[in-house]
Order: C-alpha cells, then sequence, then structure tokens
C-alpha cells in the first residue's frame, strides 16, 4: 500500500495534458513570444490515483507483510502489482511469501510442466555452470539448481555474490548464454543499495530541486545517461548533464570550466573595462556577453586610443594582458606606417600565416603584410631592433635570431619577397618605402 495519499509532481511536457485532462489548475504565463506556457520546475498536488501508470514520482512504500516503510518510485510499485495487488520490499522473507503466493494463483502453464521433466546429464545448471549456480537463490527457488536446465527461459531469483541485498529474476538462459550479471551492480535495476544517494551522496547537495521532474537522486544510478539538471554551489548557475558524466567521468560545471558561457563567466562580466575595445562591427555574431574570459577564439577589437582595429583571443587580454599592437608598436614599426599611410599603400599589422608556428606551436607574426590591388600579399616587411643584432638581451636575442631565421626560410620556400629594414637605417625608412613602393 501507499503511504501517501497526495503527492507533488513536477510537471513536464509529458505528463501536463494529463493532469489538464483531471481538471488539474495548471498555473501558466506568457513568455516572451506572447504564447502561454507553465514554467519550467512547476509542482502541482495531485491524488495518487490521479498519478499516470509510468510516473516515477516517488511514494512511501508499505510492505503489506512486515509493514516496513521504504521510498519507491511510483511504476515500480505498480510493475510489482502484475500478478497480485499486494507490496513487499526488499527482504528475503517478504519476497519469499509474495512470490508463493504468486505461484499458487498463476496457471501452470506448457513451459513449467516441460520443466518438469528429467534433465539429461551435463544440462543442469550446477553441472555447466556452477560459478553462476552460487549465485541461484537458495529460499526463493522451488527446485535446486541440479534440477534445472542451464538453457531454460523461465525466470528464477538471483543474489549477487558482491551484495546479498541484490536480488533480480532473470532467466537461466539469459544467465548462462547471455552472460548477464547483476542488474544492480551495473546500475539497470535501481534499489537503496546502488542509487546515487547512496554511491554518490557528495552529489546530492548540488541535484537541483526543481527542474529534475520526476526523477530523483533516489531512483536513478550513477552510470544513468539521463539528462538531468544541477546546481554549481560555486557560480550558481544551472545546468544539465547526464548523471555518469558527473558521477563516472567526474565532470563538474562547465560554466566554472568555460565550456559553457552565461553572465557568470562571460568576458563582459569579469573584464567590463574591455568592452569600449569591443569591435562591434566586426564581431558578427558575437557578444562580450556570448564569450569567456579565457576563450582561445580570436574576436576584433577597436583601440579606444587610436581607433586600430585587430584580432586577438580573449585570453591574451585577460591572461597575458596585451594590448593595442599600434600602440604598443617600437619607434622603427610607428615610422614604417606612417610611410605606408602616407602613400595609401594597403597593409595588415602582425600578420600572420596559418602554417607558421614556432617550436613549441604558438603563431608566429611579420611585423607587415603589404597587399596589391587584388588584395594578394606583394610583400613582407620586418624592422629589426637592436636585439636582432647583439645579445643585450641573453636568451631573448638567441630565440630572435632563431625566429627570424625560421622566417626568412618560410618566405623563401612560399616565394615570397621580404624586405628586412635594421635599426639603423631608422632615418632611411620613408625612401626605402617609396624606392620597394615605386618598383
Amino acid at each position: 500500500m501507499i503511504k501517501e495519499t497526495r503527492v507533488y509532481v513536477t510537471l513536464n511536457g509529458k505528463h501536463t495534458k494529463h493532469y489538464e485532462n483531471l481538471k488539474y489548475e495548471i498555473p501558466r504565463r506568457r513568455d516572451k513570444w506572447g504564447s502561454y506556457g507553465f514554467v519550467q520546475g512547476t509542482q502541482i498536488y495531485v491524488k495518487i490515483e490521479d498519478l499516470p501508470i509510468k510516473s516515477e514520482v516517488i511514494v512511501t512504500k508499505i510492505c503489506d507483510y512486515c509493514f516496513g516503510e521504504s521510498p519507491c518510485s511510483y511504476v515500480t510499485l505498480i510493475k510489482g502489482r502484475q500478478y497480485i495487488a499486494k507490496d513487499c520490499c526488499d527482504k528475503v522473507e517478504c519476497v519469499g511469501q509474495k512470490i508463493k503466493e504468486v505461484n499458487d494463483i498463476r496457471p501452470i502453464n506448457k513451459r513449467r510442466i516441460n520443466d518438469e521433466k528429467e534433465l539429461e546429464i551435463g544440462r543442469s545448471l550446477s553441472e555447466r555452470f556452477p560459478e553462476i549456480a552460487t549465485q541461484y537463490h537458495p529460499v526463493l527457488n522451488k527446485k535446486p539448481p541440479d534440477k534445472i536446465s542451464y538453457g531454460s527461459d523461465k525466470m528464477y531469483w538471483w543474489i549477487c555474490r558482491d551484495n546479498p541485498e541484490h536480488i533480480w529474476d532473470d532467466s537461466a538462459k539469459h544467465r548462462t548464454l547471455g552472460d548477464r550479471g547483476c542488474p544492480f551492480c551495473r546500475g539497470m535495476r535501481i534499489n537503496h543499495t546502488n542509487c546515487l544517494r547512496t554511491t554518490h551522496p557528495y552529489l546530492i547537495s548540488e541535484w537541483h530541486p526543481t527542474k529534475n521532474s520526476e526523477i530523483t537522486p533516489d531512483n536513478v544510478s550513477f552510470g544513468s545517461l539521463k539528462m538531468t539538471w544541477w546546481l554549481c554551489p560555486i557560480c550558481t548557475s544551472s545546468y544539465d548533464m547526464p548523471v555518469a558524466m558527473r558521477a563516472s567521468a567526474g565532470q563538474n560545471c562547465p560554466y566554472c570550466a568555460g565550456s559553457r558561457v552565461n553572465e557568470t563567466n562571460c568576458l563582459a562580466t569579469f573584464y567590463p573595462e574591455l568592452l569600449r575595445e569591443w569591435n562591434h562591427e566586426l564581431n558578427i555574431g558575437a557578444t562580450p556577453y556570448s564569450i569567456t574570459k579565457s576563450s582561445a577564439k580570436k574576436v576584433w577589437w577597436k583601440c579606444s586610443s587610436c581607433s586600430w582595429s585587430w584580432e586577438a583571443a580573449p585570453e591574451s587580454r585577460t591572461n597575458m594582458k596585451s594590448g593595442c599592437p599600434k600602440c604598443n608598436s617600437t619607434d622603427g614599426e610607428k615610422e614604417v606606417m606612417v610611410a605606408l599611410d602616407k602613400r595609401n599603400i594597403k597593409y595588415k599589422f602582425q600578420y600572420s600565416f596559418s602554417d607558421l608556428r614556432s617550436p613549441k606551436d604558438y603563431p608566429m607574426r611579420y611585423d607587415f603584410a603589404i597587399y596589391d590591388d587584388n588584395k594578394n600579399i606583394k610583400y613582407i616587411i620586418e624592422y629589426d631592433d637592436p636585439y636582432h643584432f647583439k645579445d643585450e638581451r641573453g636568451r631573448l636575442h638567441k630565440k630572435t635570431v632563431e625566429y627570424d631565421k625560421i622566417k626568412n626560410e618560410y618566405c623563401e620556400i612560399k616565394g615570397i619577397k621580404l624586405l628586412r629594414i635594421p635599426y639603423w637605417d631608422f632615418q632611411c625608412i620613408d625612401d626605402i618605402i617609396e624606392k620597394i613602393h615605386s618598383t
């Protein structure tokens, strides 16, 4: 029997119509599109007899044999009444008593008569599968394991060798030829020994209190692939994730990890000072609210000082504190820009090729890429400061020489003209640009 007469049910799209047909009042509100609908997580108080047969709402089951109380999903309780309208707990003596009553009222069918035939030598469960025979329940089954066929389709009771509270019914054929083990250990059936509340109690505090409809930590296992809702204790975000991903794979809040974006981890929340340099014209489909502060995806920025537009990943602006490359350029680079702008030469500052990488797999950039009228690269310009030639910065000088060599070889292989302007030609930059532009 069921202890409660009414229970709270969390509404979902599947059962809402069922309760409306029973004249229950479903609270609704208008959404931003003008349609009326119920709010996700809404609960109503319903009578037990009005629950759908497949409802997974948790009720308190009272054993009709020992009168003990235990939580149970409504659908499981109804399935248990298939042959006799009585409920029992997981105790061996109660299960045995119910099986006896069921066997007394069920008709004897042809398969059961055939099971009474004498087995051939070597066909019994004990002889062919002695290991599985040790899991054959000694109390709940009428026959001993040496009297049943290892290939029988008849249902028998089994007890788990690892946990005596795991008791289930299955055919001998499935156990032997199908190699099926304990369904509770595999998470295919649920009871108090293997539900999420028992196996992973530390996750219960993060279980969303309203969004999981009739799924609870008591009727789902740690290996379930059901999509459930969680509430992050750190950023307070709600997110959906299969139980197995949280319990077995050990994954946590995707917003804290940066794999999803909301108001708790977006760029706008953590670095509002960068909003003034977000290039709204070039960042089509992206906003500071739709990208994380540590994203490696390149976006466009517009310098608040010089109005220069450039591409950079948010992580480089937040973690490495990079700013406008034009404002941070050297005196020589600025002089080259002046000469190029004066002649209306099309160029891109700090240009990188996708297949040009450093020994540590970082993108390598040239100072200037000069374009022709067809927007193809005409030549490359590099301005070399003193540290390209003198060992003034220790290891940095060696690294610069190494990178210059890689850049030179890349242009040679690709057939791209490369112009290097050394620092001692600083006063001649305008003449150099004029000469190369006129050729």
